[in-house]
């Protein structure tokens, strides 16, 4: 008897010993990649954590890449045109996947010439900065790098100081006037990610948060843009580097092109070349995207169209960005008319439209 309850002992102990071994080692992982995390962190913040903090604002320059995405530059110099001071357009005569590129701001060269008086096109030349990003593959070391440059050309042409503010923001990711005024009111001491909304394939078909665009107060010892935006994938609520609007300020409108050609051009241009591949560069799987408001993973949720001010200018090329009912031309898919009303299944459910109260409550 004392053999066996000797034996259910050790068989009761080896279990919990297993069990403790393996909290620890969980432990252990746990606190080694958030030591990792709180590294990462460091070396991106260091140079504002020791700054001397102001909350002034002397001037506002906004810097952004582009790659002939002509509606969106022309939506953004347009809507924050009174409110920035310069706006810095980083662009190249190659693509960030390495294709060659005319720099073009057709169809709406003339509408955005009317603002050129605070509008800087710079080129790039496309250098990957491997020094800075030795563990990125080319393509995103291109894009970084030259999403950096904003701040030489800044650093070079306005001699900025610790009172002027940097903007950093793709060309789709468009601060709302509402947004940008309250940022003006709320100068940051150092740096805040600005709260924000993805949407597609139109404005007012919301996917989810959106909180990549950032806000920084200059300083010369900043070493790169690109990583204080790379921050967003840690958990910077820790560190409280976020405007605590309860309100969407940036609206970013990915995906939302007038047609699949538009669409495609942006497949073959851009960083994320895994979606450069099939189904979603084929034209089917692109109208099918478009017509059931779905992304390349998530289904999104319709907004009201109550809230936004000053949204798009008014402009008949840019109404389908807010027009429920636009699709993409059936002529370059093999889809007909009939087929449209069974096009959508459970999870590309294109109506009714689903209104959220919480994002009403929001506007």
């Amino acid at each position: 008897m004392i053999l066996i309850g000797k034996k259910q002992i050790i068989f009761h102990i080896i279990p919990f010993k297993i069990i403790f071994i393996l909290i620890l080692y969980l432990l252990h992982i746990i606190l080694f990649s958030s030591a990792l995390n709180l590294y990462a962190i460091y070396n991106v913040f260091k140079d504002i954590i020791i700054y001397s903090y102001n909350n002034s604002c002397d001037r506002i320059f906004l810097c952004t890449l582009y790659n002939n995405e002509a509606e969106m530059a022309y939506i953004h110099i347009w809507r924050l045109y009174d409110y920035i001071d310069k706006f810095i357009i980083v662009t190249s005569n190659i693509t960030h996947s390495g294709l060659p590129k005319v720099i073009s701001f057709k169809p709406f060269e003339q509408n955005i010439s009317q603002y050129m008086d605070k509008v800087d096109i710079v080129n790039f030349d496309n250098i990957c900065n491997k020094n800075k990003y030795p563990k990125v593959n080319y393509i995103w070391c291109i894009e970084k790098s030259q999403r950096d440059y904003a701040k030489y050309f800044i650093e070079k042409n306005y001699n900025p100081t610790e009172n002027d503010l940097l903007i950093v923001v793709d060309i789709d990711e468009i601060l709302t006037r509402e947004g940008i005024e309250y940022i003006r009111n709320n100068p940051p001491n150092n740096f805040k990610f600005i709260k924000g909304t993805y949407y597609f394939p139109y404005y007012y078909h919301r996917i989810r948060d959106w909180n990549k665009g950032y806000v920084v107060r200059y300083n010369k010892k900043m070493n790169s843009l690109s990583k204080y935006r790379d921050m967003n994938d840690y958990n910077y609520n820790l560190l409280k580097f976020k405007y605590n609007s309860t309100k969407s300020l940036i609206t970013h409108c990915s995906y939302c092109f007038k047609n699949i050609d538009e669409y495609k051009n942006k497949l073959i241009s851009f960083t994320h070349q895994e979606y450069n591949t099939p189904p979603y560069n084929t034209n089917n799987w692109i109208f099918k995207s478009q017509y059931c408001r779905r992304t390349f993973k998530e289904q999104g949720t319709d907004e009201p169209y109550e809230g936004w001010k000053h949204l798009i200018p008014d402009d008949n090329r840019l109404k389908y960005l807010i027009d429920r009912s636009f699709i993409f031309s059936l002529n370059q898919t093999s889809y007909n008319e009939k087929q449209l009303e069974f096009l959508c299944n459970k999870n590309y459910n294109r109506t009714p439209f689903e209104t959220s109260a919480k994002y009403i409550n929001n506007k």
